[in-house]
């Protein structure tokens, strides 16, 4: 199905959607609730928020006729089974770690300060990340002006690529350790945070991604969590009316960008955020009508797992083709050399190359992943910032398997390989510096 017909099909059923979105949330609300910290939890919105969008877009679809009954017979399977093994395995956060809305009387412990170690380390981390941000804009432009942000990583030549999968190694600890920084540093180790802290959110809006945005203000909401023991104003902060003039800002900066993408255009830019809610579940909107996901070429289970890492090195001659959601774009639109695709979810992708019952083995597999993921993530609150952080950065690796599974087995093999002996390097050469030193 086209996106511009789905388009019509929603606004001429408006409020068949909106209805079904607002009963979906509500069912995910009273099902998950007890698993997360507070609705700003990283993983309500980026998870359960998401799959409840794409579950609505499933039923809509289907309610107006559009897909075949097997297809949301096969949603509600793989979907059910994801979720049936995340509650087995997914332990619910203990109710004295829980931000909610009213304040609870808790005990804090006092704040100590940041070892030199912790900060050196970031200001690596933090200064490969701004070479990294400055490199892009002189080699392909500035990402927020491009007519498709994602065609960097395609024409930026092998050094973009392999930039782009070591990224996260130092983008994703310095994100966070950068809280660490502003608020348990001294004054000149916070002054260099706050400027870390402000240049992010140029990164960010220069990205030309909404979820570049809403990552920014996760990290922070995950340091309030992870930090609560000592953090006062930081619990407070999170619990009072004051995170209504945060969010707002989010949603407004949010607009900013799309009227920017729209070229000024404000009700175009506001059709363009609705619809971006309606389309996390995009990938069903191409891949079920017309068994669009049956004319995807198939691959073995082994190229599947460890195809990338394989084709990396220069172990496999398969052909790793443009990818899952550039692939489906190409065959809805019969016109080859698309720069832009849906989310490779979990179920689509198993059901492409491993038919209707494999599909239901993966579910199984990722949410047994993601509720391992998750019991990392909430086990952290009493824990060290270098603990907390580490554990984050493989919490971040797997976060978004419901969403998009073929970034997640590449985060476990290739660039899990390619972090870990970055990590060895850097740590023998610290090691050896020091050593010297003395």
């Amino acid at each position: 199905m086209r996106l511009d017909a789905f388009i019509d099909l929603l606004f001429n059923n408006v409020s068949v959607y909106i209805f079904t979105a607002c009963m979906v949330l509500s069912i995910y609300y009273l099902v998950f609730r007890k698993y997360i910290f507070n609705i700003l939890d990283i993983s309500f919105f980026q998870n359960f928020v998401s799959s409840a969008f794409a579950t609505s877009t499933v039923i809509f679809l289907f309610y107006c006729s559009e897909i075949k009954f097997i297809y949301i017979l096969h949603y509600f399977f793989t979907i059910g089974v994801f979720y049936c093994v995340f509650l087995l395995c997914a332990k619910k956060v203990p109710k004295k770690n829980t931000l909610g809305i009213i304040p609870r009387h808790r005990v804090y412990i006092q704040k100590k300060n940041i070892s030199i170690t912790f900060f050196t380390v970031f200001v690596l981390l933090s200064f490969s990340h701004c070479l990294y941000q400055l490199y892009i804009y002189l080699v392909a432009g500035i990402p927020v002006l491009l007519e498709s942000r994602l065609s960097i990583n395609l024409s930026g030549g092998v050094l973009m690529g392999f930039l782009y999968r070591v990224s996260g190694l130092f983008i994703t600890p310095a994100m966070l350790m950068c809280w660490y920084i502003v608020y348990l540093g001294r004054k000149w180790q916070r002054l260099y945070g706050c400027i870390y802290l402000s240049l992010l959110f140029v990164f960010a809006f220069l990205s030309g991604s909404k979820g570049a945005i809403l990552n920014l203000f996760f990290v922070f909401t995950t340091f309030v969590f992870f930090s609560q023991n000592y953090n006062v104003k930081g619990v407070r902060f999170l619990q009072s009316s004051r995170m209504i003039i945060v969010i707002v800002s989010i949603v407004c900066l949010t607009l900013v960008i799309i009227v920017i993408q729209n070229r000024g255009n404000l009700l175009s830019a506001i059709q363009h955020l609705f619809l971006r809610l309606s389309a996390y579940g995009d990938g069903y909107v191409y891949g079920y009508p017309n068994d669009n996901l049956t004319k995807m070429v198939k691959i073995k289970l082994l190229d599947f797992l460890f195809g990338d890492l394989l084709h990396t090195f220069r172990l496999s001659a398969t052909d790793r083709g443009v990818g899952y959601g550039f692939s489906l774009i190409d065959i809805v639109y019969g016109i080859p050399g698309a720069t832009s695709g849906p989310n490779p979810r979990f179920n689509l992708v198993g059901y492409s190359y491993f038919g209707f019952w494999g599909s239901v083995v993966i579910a199984a597999f990722a949410g047994g992943i993601f509720a391992l993921g998750r019991n990392l993530f909430i086990g952290c609150v009493d824990k060290s910032p270098v603990h907390q952080v580490i554990c984050y950065y493989v919490f971040s690796m797997v976060n978004f398997i419901e969403t998009d599974i073929i970034q997640v087995v590449t985060n476990l093999t290739t660039n899990f390989f390619l972090h870990t002996i970055i990590f060895l390097v850097g740590y023998f050469l610290l090691r050896f510096s020091s050593s010297k030193s003395q």
